[in-house]
């Protein structure tokens, strides 16, 4: 079975509509989890109104390269300080 880090690597290359709706999906199943209902609640929100901007063409989408670059700096400016 894969592990967490290799099934986060693939969906991290997924195209950003398809993140946006496993996200929600897995989400959604969590719910009724240790999760308050208003927690899952606005993340619910939160992935819709994200899934209608990249479906609507007017989410800024980014290179996963470029992110996971910036990621890197930042982690490397944490450690730093």
């Amino acid at each position: 079975m894969s592990s967490v880090n290799e099934i986060l690597d693939q969906a991290l290359n997924l195209p950003g509509e398809q993140r946006a709706e496993l996200a929600q999906q897995l989400l959604e199943s969590l719910e009724g989890a240790e999760f308050a209902p208003d927690v899952a609640d606005a993340w619910r929100v939160e992935l819709q109104r994200r899934l209608d901007t990249i479906r609507a063409g007017t989410a800024k989408m980014r290179p996963w390269d470029d992110v996971q670059r910036d990621i890197e700096t930042a982690r490397e400016a944490k450690a730093a300080t």
